[in-house]
């Protein structure tokens, strides 16, 4: 079946044009036809229609055949380019040919157009497939740099062969600090600590690459500055089709805050574990001791009942666990109190308070581990200091304070000072005891932190820091001076709120 072809003849002789249709249906086509003998003409034929070839006469009256192929050239358009001549020699064929025309033929001569035709339009279409591949590629190059380009919380860049920085995406300034210019050429291992340089993990990562198709991981990088940061990697190799190494690609990321959030959230896990089994320790002592005295009264119990002398015995024992149950209670109120001021919970009730009067209560409760303790405590609150404050928080902190003192005093005096000074109440706690070295004494006030060993003192390690944060909700603060073996003062100021406010001192 023949082969349909649109040709475009520039021609100014209608017998030699059909001379031509004829040869090319001999050879198996089937020719459709547009006959142009001017420039203009042969113009307007180019943009109205589409062609398969151009077949040109060399010479014309109006216009050359070079003349027909340089207003093919200007339009744009891709379509074989044969001139015909029955007058022309070789040198202007030869010209021809140069200028761009695909083949050149004599008039009379012209049974080998057709394969001419045909061979032409499988190199016009191989021409046309490469463009279209030509173009598809570069819309591909333009969308990687409008990505890349785009893509500033990630540095993307290639490694050549010589483990050189090759190319520098705006990422690469935005989590590496580099320019461009600062940064093409530079050496791979130049992001990396010196300390991995000199166990050779660069040439390790890229030799991993190469083997195992993708290095990927996790590891502190080197910015220009010299600053260092947590970074999530991937390095891939690039190889031709040939499966030769032509370089890397590169994709550094700086995850520094998700590693600060992930190793704060493992250290508070680890808070929590330990915080868990301290409060179990704590707890189950005065429960053990609860327990042992409680069986201890029961056969006095039933004595007591027949033998009225042995409720005598009852007295020291009862007195026992009452103190234990009352241990008990002051832990879980601990506990409450850290749950309330972790979850915001926290409220205060603001009351008129005389802070001497608390300060003797609580000195008062807790004589029996003062004596336990063997120190002496001696309160120095010379008149009433009196406003408006949380009393039961106030009494937390200095019952917190005062535990500290007697557990770590060493059996030497405590003194508890209470003085106002101006719009101020100014609590201080001081010991001669084993006393806190300057390196530990900031975080003691952190929760769950200790400067001892908690196997020698015990403590759930949040008594300071519940200290603190009572304080400063009352607009106060605490500060300590502290040196080991010369032991501790703790001072509290906490602002005086409505300091007309009289009230009268128990008793």
């Amino acid at each position: 079946m023949p082969a349909p072809l649109r040709v475009l003849m520039v021609e100014d002789s209608e017998d030699d044009a059909e001379l031509t249709l004829g040869e090319l249906r001999r050879g198996g086509f089937e020719p459709s036809c547009v006959r142009v003998e001017a420039a203009d003409t042969l113009r307007e034929a180019l943009r109205a229609q589409t062609f398969d070839v151009i077949i040109s006469d060399f010479t014309m009256p109006a216009f050359t055949g070079l003349d027909a192929l340089r207003i093919l050239q200007e339009s744009g358009k891709d379509i074989p380019f044969i001139l015909v001549s029955g007058s022309v020699g070789e040198d202007v064929a030869v010209t021809a040919m140069r200028a761009g025309a695909q083949d050149f033929y004599a008039k009379g001569n012209t049974t080998r157009l057709p394969a001419a035709v045909e061979r032409e339009l499988r190199e016009v279409e191989v021409r046309r497939e490469r463009r279209r591949m030509e173009l598809a590629l570069a819309e591909s190059e333009a969308l990687q740099r409008q990505i890349l380009e785009s893509v500033r919380d990630h540095a993307i860049f290639s490694v050549d062969t010589e483990h050189r920085i090759a190319s520098w995406s705006p990422g690469c300034e935005q989590v590496q600090g580099y320019t461009a210019g600062d940064f093409i050429g530079l050496p791979f291992e130049r992001l990396f600590t010196p300390e991995d340089i000199a166990q050779g993990v660069p040439e390790a990562t890229l030799q991993q690459a190469r083997e195992r198709g993708q290095s990927t991981g996790e590891g502190m990088r080197v910015r220009k500055d010299g600053s260092r940061f947590w970074a999530q990697t991937s390095l891939t190799p690039r190889l031709d089709a040939a499966g030769r190494l032509r370089g890397y690609t590169q994709i550094i990321q700086d995850v520094s805050e998700r590693k600060r959030l992930i190793d704060e959230l493992q250290a508070a896990v680890r808070a929590r574990d330990e915080f868990l089994s301290i409060a179990g320790h704590e707890l189950n002592t005065p429960l053990t001791s609860l327990q042992l005295q409680l069986q201890s009264l029961r056969r006095p119990a039933r004595q007591a009942a027949v033998e009225p002398a042995q409720a005598a015995q009852f007295s020291p024992k009862l007195e026992a666990a009452l103190r234990q149950v009352a241990r008990l209670a002051g832990l879980v109120t601990t506990l409450l109190d850290v749950s309330r001021v972790s979850s915001g919970r926290l409220e205060l009730r603001p009351e008129p308070v005389d802070l001497t009067a608390v300060a003797h209560e609580v000195a008062e409760r807790l004589e029996g581990l003062r004596s336990s303790s063997a120190s002496t405590l001696e309160l120095r609150a010379p008149e009433p200091v009196v406003g408006r404050f949380d009393r039961l928080r106030v009494e937390a902190i200095l019952t917190n304070l005062l535990v500290n003192a007697f557990k770590f005093g060493e059996g030497r005096p405590v003194v508890v000072t209470l003085v106002r000074k101006d719009s101020l109440a100014q609590l201080t706690v001081q010991d001669r005891g084993i006393g806190i070295d300057a390196a530990d004494q900031a975080r003691l006030f952190q929760r769950f932190e200790r400067a001892v060993s908690d196997r020698h003192y015990g403590g759930f390690g949040i008594g300071l820091w519940l200290v603190r944060q009572f304080a400063e909700a009352h607009g106060g603060t605490i500060h300590l001076e502290s040196a080991p073996g010369q032991g501790s003062a703790f001072t509290v100021e906490l602002p005086i709120v409505d300091a007309d406010v009289r009230v009268p001192r128990p008793g």
